[in-house]
This record gives structure tokens, C-alpha cells and sequence, in this order.
């Protein structure tokens, strides 16, 4: 089996470099240029370095290159090479991100799964496609296929992953409906084997048409806010700079395709099947597009400059509303959550009208009755006849896939109950607060905790989004917290949360309602402390402790 890398021919000059950097950084020895040359010749043999690449390229980087071919000044070479690589760097940086989440989907299956999607290449899975070609072969009107590629990468497939590929004759617009579609199929197809983890991690070409718009964003918000997933993350790389493990398939299989004389649409999705091993790829027709866009255009807020950030992230908030988080790079902090649904759709789209009209169909309807039999076996050329027969298509009752998903089983995630209580405490001693250094004499750590003290107007440092403790006399459990939502002159809105004094604190829902969290407007007065925090792992801190039981305490001594 042939893998290429799509690079320029000094890569293996570039690999010594960039080996050279990472030893040197991390104080290791590197091997001399021979050596490593040797090593490749040995072990590498079946990796191919084409002089030029096919795909598209950088705008920065061609930039850079061609400022650097315009001079002889070194200096000046040597600033540029410096801003080539501090760009690449970051891309780089990005890419990394990508192999996180992928071993992130295989190292826990029970949390995460991760998957990428692109479009093979036009005129690759044109068929009929031979080795040979004749002069009547090279004269015959070809059926022109379109191949959507998808890798999920999780634990629970025996290798790691699963590859499918969607394929269609062009029948479809290749907008965002087809690429929310093919999305859709494929997380049904992977649930109908294994379970579906709670944080799904999406890597996506950075092309606004297809994926980067608020179409693909609301279905992604509806997701999370229809439950199916407790956290969606997307990633874009940078143009020029998209190309990965899903590219390498579609070059495994167009090397597979030129050893091959393939006739039919079934033969082409043979030949995915078997192009490689471990695992085996899963080829399947589409069948429909979802016309999502105009399903979901009147429920989705208008986007702008959503362009150019190139993470994105789709949880709910505390009023259980799906919300989109972004930020440019990875390395930077999130901006501002923004609500990307007005309200939840109902039924389900409608489908695209497919039409073939983009294929030469005079063409077909010409040859296939008079030149294909003459050119290809008896058993092929039936089956053209049949195809060309049936390109009619019929309105297809659907189930929706959106309703599938809600009715999939889950991941089960293991329970910190399970592991030995010693393994959790060296937890507790590593993310504890550092203790302060001092002068002076020695005092006892009692002395030393800066306790929580009752004051007046304790209520004056109030505000959203802080945590507050609340005593209600026909209440027994407690602690009783929440979170502050709104502060109004007298009274504030809360969210309650649920937990222990010693455990961790998580968000409430109403009983018997686990889709609606559990929100009330109360009166400022049944606040017993005000606008403290939770550690990390959203416990309660020493002191917040030490003051609630003993502010508790002395409230129930007072109403007995």
C-alpha cells in the first residue's frame, strides 16, 4: 500500500531541521544527515515526495516565499525565514490540536469522539475508468461521482477508528446542506455499532460555502441544546493548511483505483472497500439531502465576521439554551458566548430536489444503449442500462436523523466512586489552593486560614454569576447554594446547584424534569452568604465550609 505526502521535495531536509530544533530543545542527541538519509531509504520506501503538491496553497506562505526569492540580502532572507516559520509555527500549533482530540477519542471512547470530513478531488471517481484506454474508451460519456470522506476516530472501534464514504452523482448542491447531511448519516451509521460519548470534536475545511456558516453553527447548536451531545468543538485550519489523516485515505484510494479497471458506480464502491485494511472503509450511496438551511434560516440568529475565528465551541448555558463560543486561535481565552437558535425548530426539512443535470445525460442516453456493451463486460453494461433506466427519483419517507441520535445508547462514564480513595486525594493535594508564605513567628494553619466573617452589608458585593448560599426554615437539606442569574433591587434570580459540603457541586434540574433547570426568583433576605467560589473541581473551599456550617447551625439554634 502506497501513502504520499504532499510536499515539496526538500522535505526531507525540513524533517531534519525541524528533528534537529526538537532534539536540541529537548537536550537529545540527533543523527547525522547520512544517517537519517539511510534510515529513510531502508524504512521509508513506501512514502513518495512529489516535486509539486495538488492541492491549494497557502496565500501567506507563497507570500513569503516569493519576497524570499526576490532577494539576494541575507539579512533580509533570514527575517523572512523568521516569519515563515513563526506562521507556520502557529498552523502547526492548530494542527496539534487535531491530533489532541484524536487521541483524546481513542485514549477515553466513553467521552469523546472526534471526526474529520472533506471531498476527494473531481474527476478521481469518474466511471467507467480503465488502466488501458482505447480510442472508443477515451470517446465514451462518463458518469462523473462525488466522494464526501469521513474518519471517527473513537476507542470503542477495534481500530481506533472508522472510515466512511458518501457518495453521489452530482445530483445535489455541494453547499452546507449536503455537508450537514453526510454528518448526520455518518454519527447515525457510527451509533448504530457503538455508543455515542457526550463531547464530539469536529474538524472541518475552512471553507464558508460548505461548513463555516450559520446554517452548519445552528444545526450544531441544536445538538447540543436537543441533548445529543454535552459539548461540541469545531476546528478550522488556516486555507492552504487543511490537508490531513483524511487526505492520506483519499490518496490510498486513488493509488488503488490506478491499479484497477473499474466499470460501475458498485464496482467504485468495491474498490473504496478494498483499498485498505484495518479498517475497512464503509462505502454507501446517498440517498437524500436534507434541506436544512431553509428548515432552520427562520429559528437561527444572522451571523457576521464569523469568518475569520477558527475555533468554535456549542454548549448550554444555565437557562439550558445552546450557546456558541469562539476565539481565533487555539491558545487564546474564549470570547463571549452568543446564542446562535431563537427557538428550537419543529417537524423535520423537507429534501433537496436532486437533478442530474450537471451530468452529459444526451451523452449517456446515447452510449450507453449502442458503445458501452461493445466496450466493457456484458455484466456492466446491463447495469448502466438499468441505472439509466431508473434516474427518475422518487420522494423518500425519511426518519430524521436529528430523532435517531436522541434515541441512541450512551457512552457510561466511569464514576470517581470507583477509584481508591488515596488516588483521590493526591488529586485534592494538587489542585488545593497554595498556602501564602509569611514572616515572622510560626502560627498554626488554624491561625493562619483567612476565615469568612459575617458583615453588614455582606449583600452589596451581590452580583451575576457568583455563588450564593441560601437558609430556608421548611428546608432540612444542607447546604443549600446556587448560582446568581439576576440582581433586582429586592429580590435575584437563581439557579440551583446540588451537592455536598465535602463533594462536588453540579447543576440542579427540577425533579422529574431533567431537561429544565431548576430556576427560581427569591428574596434577598435568604441569602446567608454572598459571591463566594468553588475550587477547580467545583467543591466548596475549607473556609466556605467552616462559615456554612457554623452560620447554619447558629440559624437553626435561633428557630428552635
Amino acid at each position: 500500500m502506497v501513502a504520499s505526502i504532499y510536499q515539496h521535495a526538500l522535505l526531507k531536509v525540513t524533517f531534519t531541521k525541524k528533528m534537529l530544533e526538537e532534539n536540541k530543545a529537548l537536550i537529545q542527541p540527533t543523527v547525522s544527515l547520512s544517517h537519517f538519509y539511510g534510515l529513510w531509504e531502508r524504512n521509508f520506501l513506501h512514502v513518495t515526495i512529489p516535486k509539486e503538491n495538488r492541492f491549494t496553497k497557502c496565500t501567506d506562505c507563497t507570500k513569503y516565499k516569493q519576497e524570499k526569492e526576490k532577494t539576494v540580502d541575507k539579512a533580509r532572507r533570514a527575517e523572512i525565514d523568521h516569519l515563515l516559520k513563526l506562521h507556520l509555527d502557529l498552523v502547526w500549533q492548530e494542527r496539534r490540536v487535531y491530533y489532541l482530540h484524536r487521541y483524546k477519542a481513542r485514549r477515553y471512547p466513553s467521552k469523546y469522539v472526534a471526526n474529520i470530513a472533506d471531498g476527494m478531488d473531481q474527476h478521481t471517481t469518474n466511471v467507467p475508468s480503465v488502466r488501458r484506454i482505447t480510442k472508443a474508451m477515451s470517446a465514451l460519456t462518463t458518469v462523473g461521482t462525488h466522494l464526501v470522506g469521513s474518519i471517527i476516530h473513537n476507542g470503542q472501534a477495534q481500530n481506533g477508528k472508522e472510515i466512511y464514504g458518501s457518495f453521489d452523482y452530482y445530483q445535489y448542491p455541494h453547499d452546507s446542506n449536503l455537508t450537514m447531511t453526510v454528518l448526520l448519516e455518518v454519527l447515525v451509521r457510527w451509533s448504530e455499532e457503538f455508543d455515542l460519548p457526550p463531547i464530539l470534536y469536529l474538524q472541518f475545511d475552512n471553507c464558508v460555502r460548505e461548513n463555516k456558516n450559520c446554517y452548519m453553527f445552528a444545526l450544531l447548536a441544536l445538538l447540543a441544546e436537543e441533548k445529543i451531545f454535552e459539548k461540541i468543538r469545531v476546528n478550522f485550519l488556516p486555507v492552504g493548511h487543511t490537508h490531513e489523516d483524511i487526505d492520506a485515505f483519499f490518496g490510498v484510494y486513488s493509488k488503488h483505483l490506478d491499479k484497477l479497471d473499474v466499470y460501475t458506480v458498485t464496482e467504485l464502491l468495491k474498490a473504496l472497500e478494498t483499498c485498505m485494511k484495518n479498517p475497512t472503509p464503509k462505502p454507501y450511496m446517498l440517498k437524500m439531502v436534507y434541506d436544512i438551511k431553509s428548515w432552520i434560516s427562520d429559528y437561527c440568529e444572522e451571523l457576521h465576521e464569523h469568518t475569520v475565528p477558527k475555533c468554535f465551541k456549542f454548549t448550554l448555558n444555565e437557562d439550558g439554551k445552546a450557546v456558541m463560543h469562539y476565539r481565533n486561535w487555539s491558545h487564546e481565552p474564549w470570547k463571549e458566548p452568543i446564542a446562535m437558535l431563537k427557538s428550537l425548530p419543529s417537524g423535520k426539512p423537507n429534501t433537496v430536489t436532486p437533478s442530474l443535470h450537471k451530468l452529459d445525460m444526451e451523452g449517456l442516453k446515447r452510449d450507453i444503449p449502442t458503445k458501452y456493451p461493445k466496450n466493457m463486460p456484458l455484466k456492466a453494461s446491463e447495469e448502466w442500462e438499468s441505472w439509466l433506466a431508473n434516474t427518475e427519483f422518487n420522494l423518500i419517507r425519511y426518519t430524521w436523523p436529528v430523532d435517531k441520535l436522541k434515541n441512541t445508547s450512551r457512552t457510561v462514564l466511569a464514576s470517581n466512586a470507583e477509584l481508591p480513595h488515596e488516588l483521590l486525594e493526591l488529586r485534592e493535594k494538587e489542585i488545593q489552593p497554595i498556602t501564602e508564605i509569611y514572616t515572622g513567628r510560626y502560627r498554626t494553619p488554624r491561625e493562619r486560614e483567612a476565615p469568612i466573617e459575617m458583615v453588614d452589608d455582606f449583600l452589596a458585593t451581590l452580583q451575576v454569576s457568583c455563588f450564593v448560599a441560601l437558609y430556608f426554615a421548611n428546608y432540612d437539606k444542607l447546604p443549600c447554594i446556587g448560582k446568581v442569574l439576576a440582581v433586582e433591587e429586592d429580590n435575584f434570580k437563581v439557579y440551583y446547584w446540588k451537592g455536598t459540603y465535602c463533594g462536588k457541586w453540579t447543576p440542579q434540574h427540577v425533579p422529574r424534569q431533567k431537561s429544565r433547570p431548576w430556576v427560581e426568583i427569591l428574596p434577598k433576605s435568604c441569602i446567608v452568604c454572598s459571591s463566594f467560589e468553588l475550587t477547580e473541581d467545583n467543591k466548596l473551599m475549607p473556609s466556605t465550609r467552616k462559615f456554612l456550617k457554623e452560620r447554619y447551625v447558629a440559624l437553626r439554634t435561633i428557630q428552635s
